[in-house]
């Protein structure tokens, strides 16, 4: 009697556990949700303060910002599918969020393409994260600075093995800069990019696109996830 009541109470137990654990999940993803929603109201609130601002420094402020909350906003379904586990295409993660990426931000009418050229490394949802944020920030950099005039433009994302490890390129055929004047990636970003890249254990690299234009590079010499 004393076993079977030990094993109903453990029934019991375990039961009520499965409901917590349900209902956890289910306030996660209404938090998920509410998320997604809130950064669509704060990138609205921003693109219409953008407007009425008389300044144009702080216009062009609010319009960074509008682009950014706005970008993160639409990846945030890309940000929540890695965070499920062990993302294995790394091409099929980065040409939807570059897909968002040029959805969002590149008007059909510039002339300007996004491309991709990945290659599968097996990664962690957290660099595979990383990584989304990381090309968002160096895309945005890119259409703010590489095409000043009207005009076809290219800016390609390349992922691929490098020795032991991997590089995650951003390269672009617009105007260009010096990089050994240049303190770092153009615009706001430069700090978001920077800690990205030292959470992923990379380097920051920039270069000259030939015959014109920027590569940023990210390069980690490490293993990717699950390689031994």
């Amino acid at each position: 009697m004393l076993i079977m009541e030990e094993v109903a109470d453990r029934g019991l137990l375990a039961q009520h556990l499965a409901e917590r654990l349900e209902h956890s999940e289910l306030m996660i993803e209404e938090m998920h949700h509410r998320l997604a929603n809130t950064l669509q109201i704060v990138a609205s609130l921003l693109r219409i303060k953008a407007h009425l601002v008389q300044s144009d420094d702080a216009r062009r402020h609010l319009e960074d910002m509008h682009q950014r909350v706005a970008a993160i906003a639409d990846l945030q379904e890309e940000v929540e599918e890695a965070r499920e586990g062990t993302v294995r295409s790394v091409t099929t993660y980065l040409t939807s969020v570059c897909t968002r990426l040029e959805r969002s931000l590149v008007d059909p009418d510039s002339g300007i393409q996004l491309r991709v050229e990945a290659v599968d490394l097996p990664l962690s949802p957290e660099k595979c994260v990383a990584l989304g944020l990381v090309v968002m920030e160096l895309v945005i950099n890119a259409l703010k600075h590489a095409f000043p005039r009207p005009g076809p433009g290219l800016i390609r994302v390349i992922f691929a093995p490098h020795g032991t490890g991997w590089r995650l390129s951003v390269i672009d055929n617009g105007v260009g800069i010096d990089p050994g004047s240049a303190p770092g990636v153009p615009g706001t970003g430069t700090r978001i990019i920077r800690n990205l890249a030292a959470r992923l254990g990379a380097t920051l690299e920039l270069s000259k696109t030939e015959p014109c234009g920027l590569s940023v590079h990210l390069t980690c010499s490490g293993l990717p996830d699950g390689v031994k």
